[in-house]
């Protein structure tokens, strides 16, 4: 099997990246009752965005030959699959953004299942703690400009070019972002990402967990972590 080096970050976390910004001020402002629905929907926005290329555990191993997939026989994730997750996770993307930006991450996620089936970087499981709203203001035409924070983590199984093993991944960072958004049927709805700042752990957190000889291992081992305990910030 063909190995590379581990990138820190995978595909999910790396397409909250790729969204449009451009300057804007904002202040602290907004009804209790209302702040809490913006932060329900930033959040829920940011979840969408994580999970864009996860393939949960469930569909990951079932009936997989592993050995038929390593000669190219075989797909790991089956076309079947791909299409149940894309139309879920299409399903939260239009739920939580406007058409437009739902549109341009659909061709993300189908981009990431797609590439579901290499061995060597698989996302299981994606979300966040500690979601805080820390200011919003009303912008033009009864848009709203929301400042959130949160713990993003991502679970991943990788492989390193030193050994045969499957590795456990959990990459965890601190993510400040500023979103636009516009009611939509009586729902907050994001139009916009106007600013992203994205802090990995600390030195001290290693992402890197520990090898397993076989996938099912990994998988599982990586589905059993607690990423609130592993919260290094």
């Amino acid at each position: 099997m063909n190995r590379r080096k581990i990138m820190i970050g995978t595909i999910s976390v790396l397409c909250i990246l790729c969204v449009c910004i451009s300057a804007f001020l904002f202040s602290k402002s907004g009804s209790g009752g209302q702040d809490e629905e913006l932060l329900v929907a930033v959040t829920a926005a940011e979840e969408t965005i994580l999970s864009v290329g996860v393939v949960p555990t469930e569909y990951l191993l079932e009936e997989v030959d592993l050995a038929a997939v390593e000669a190219g026989e075989a797909e790991l994730v089956s076309q079947e699959v791909k299409e149940e997750l894309l139309e879920a996770k299409t399903s939260n993307l239009t739920n939580t953004y406007t058409t437009d930006m739902a549109y341009s991450f659909f061709e993300t996620a189908e981009t990431a299942l797609e590439a579901s089936n290499d061995l060597l970087d698989i996302s299981i499981d994606s979300g966040v703690l500690a979601p805080t709203l820390v200011s919003t203001q009303k912008g033009e035409d009864g848009e709203m400009v929301v400042v959130a924070e949160f713990i993003a983590w991502q679970k991943a199984v990788t492989q390193l070019e030193t050994d045969d093993l499957y590795h456990v991944l959990l990459v965890i960072s601190k993510v400040r972002i500023t979103s636009s958004l516009i009611e939509q049927d009586g729902q907050w709805v994001v139009s916009g990402t106007l600013d992203m700042n994205q802090e990995f752990a600390p030195d001290t957190y290693s992402p890197l967990k520990e090898g397993y000889e076989t996938l099912e291992a990994a998988v599982n081992a990586a589905a059993a972590l607690n990423p609130e305990e592993e919260n290094p910030f």
